[in-house]
């Protein structure tokens, strides 16, 4: 019984052990529960956003295979394009091998039919042509050589011829050709009647130059229409009257056997473009412009002026050894343009403006009526460009009246440069050789009127355009008042405030009426 009892002790003994590990182990699995219970919401929040990446992953997944579906659409696409492709090129091969089969049977056909290529002074028998005559200008050199001697003859001889200008046009129109150099072109604007194209030709005649009336024509768009071009079913050069005049002129690619035709080359040539703002004059005479404005620079040797300075000659294929022609404008040339100035012409543009002198003209005495049949003239023999080029362009002493004319270009530009309008050196060169390349007969006014000029030719056309509302514009006129003023040019003076009385400024020139005994 007691070994019963003892048994029993045991097994409980046991069984409170087994209590106690079993309580300590609850313990520990409680302790375990409250920390599970605790990460527990983080690890849904960490199942939730894992969740949400897979499903990300499977839409990127799903993305993925369509874009690889289309890819392989595209590429099953690209690839039976390529074989079309491949097939039509094979096709265009053979249709290029069976052109140039064709092209070279038809080259053949041609070179057959085709005249042989002619020497090139064959080409340039047309151009070769002489134009200007020694019989036209008088046989022998001017005996005249003094330059206000041969000035009264072209002056008596527009009188004689029924016209009337006033003074000033003459010096003005005289002196404008002498500074060729620096200003080519002499354009002579107003309304039509008032005898722009007959003063060139009188001039030349009583001066002893060639004369070559040029009429511009509307559809001029390019040089070929001064000069001429090159016909490709003739194989000839078509030239214009005015190409053969300035070939014959250029005594330095163009020398003549015959010594008449040298004594044209040592003369003068003056041509008139006429009406010639009825075409585009950017269009046909603009490169013209260019290359007269660098043969100063060619003429005092620079090569790579002259290159730019020369007319180069289309003549089609050339044979082996032979080499392009072509021309060169010397200072021999004047060229004299006028312009009607009404709603049919073209206006001028500030290139041709700044290059060239505008002379406008006024109305004429309408009781004087022109002679068409001209006056007694007899010709005196043509006036060598030696002549001209040595004696009459070297001016005299004017370091005094240079000065002043320095301080007054000084004031222009001061005030013409607050309203945007100052001009250059290419202009103030200008003006400064037609003031020393003025007649200096009158020798109280000479230097005043020569200024006046190109006040009215250069300096005031350039305020076209401004508006009289402008503080700006209105201290310009205010500025360049006493300026003019200085000339003592009334006309002048009365002109420039008519026209700062518009609105806008508009240039019309001075109105100096063309009146028998007008000085």
């Amino acid at each position: 019984m007691k070994s019963d009892i003892d048994r029993l002790q045991q097994r409980l003994d046991s069984l409170k052990n087994q209590e106690q590990v079993l309580q300590s182990n609850l313990t520990t699995l409680d302790a375990r529960r409250a920390q599970i219970a605790q990460e527990l919401p983080r690890l849904e929040k960490q199942e939730n956003h894992m969740k949400g990446e897979v499903e990300a992953a499977r839409a990127e997944l799903q993305r993925i295979d369509a874009d690889r579906r289309v890819a392989e659409n595209l590429r099953e696409a690209a690839f039976s394009m390529a074989q079309a492709l491949e097939q039509r090129i094979k096709l265009h091969e053979k249709s290029v091998k069976v052109l140039q089969e064709m092209i070279e049977g038809l080259a053949e056909k041609a070179k057959a039919c085709q005249p042989e290529q002619p020497p090139v002074q064959t080409k340039l028998e047309d151009f070769q042509r002489p134009m200007l005559l020694l019989k036209n200008v008088g046989e022998n050199a001017r005996a005249v050589l003094d330059e206000r001697e041969s000035f009264g003859r072209f002056e008596q001889h527009v009188r004689d011829s029924g016209f009337v200008f006033h003074e000033r046009v003459f010096k003005a129109f005289h002196t404008s050709l002498k500074i060729g150099d620096i200003s080519p072109l002499v354009v002579l604007a107003g309304i039509s009647g008032t005898g722009k194209s007959q003063l060139p030709r009188l001039y030349a005649e009583a001066m002893g130059m060639h004369f070559l009336n040029v009429a511009v024509q509307p559809r001029w768009d390019a040089p070929q229409d001064l000069f001429g071009f090159y016909n490709y079913m003739e194989n000839r050069y078509k030239a214009t009257e005015l190409g053969r005049a300035l070939r014959q002129m250029d005594y330095r690619n163009w020398k003549e056997e015959d010594q008449s035709l040298q004594k044209v080359q040592e003369g003068m040539l003056l041509v008139l473009l006429d009406e010639m703002n009825l075409a585009r004059i950017e269009y046909y005479f603009s490169e013209l412009l260019s290359k007269l404005e660098m043969r100063n620079a060619a003429l005092a040797g620079n090569q790579d002026a002259l290159a730019h300075a020369l007319i180069y000659l289309e003549l089609g294929s050339l044979k082996p050894g032979e080499e392009s022609r072509h021309m060169f404008v010397g200072e021999n040339v004047l060229f004299v343009g006028t312009i009607n100035e009404d709603e049919t012409t073209q206006s001028l543009s500030d290139k041709v403006i700044d290059r060239a002198n505008v002379l406008r003209l006024g109305r004429p005495d309408t009781t004087v009526r022109p002679d068409p049949r001209g006056g007694a003239f007899t010709r005196s023999g043509h006036l060598p460009y030696q002549r001209w080029h040595g004696q009459w362009r070297t001016p005299a002493a004017w370091e005094t009246e240079r000065q002043r004319l320095s301080d007054t270009c000084r004031k222009l530009n001061e005030a013409l440069e607050p309203v945007g309008r100052p001009f250059g050196y290419r202009a103030h060169r200008a003006i400064e050789r037609y003031v020393e390349s003025y007649p200096r007969w009158d020798r109280d006014s000479w230097f005043n009127h020569a200024v006046a000029d190109q006040l009215e030719q250069k300096i005031i056309p350039k305020l076209r355009g401004l508006s009289k509302d402008d503080e700006e514009v209105q201290k310009a006129y205010d500025n360049l008042k006493p300026i003019i003023g200085q000339t003592g040019d009334d006309q002048l003076v009365r002109a420039f405030e008519a026209a700062t009385d518009r609105p806008v400024f508009q240039w019309t020139g001075v109105s100096r009426l063309n009146r028998i005994g007008t000085r």
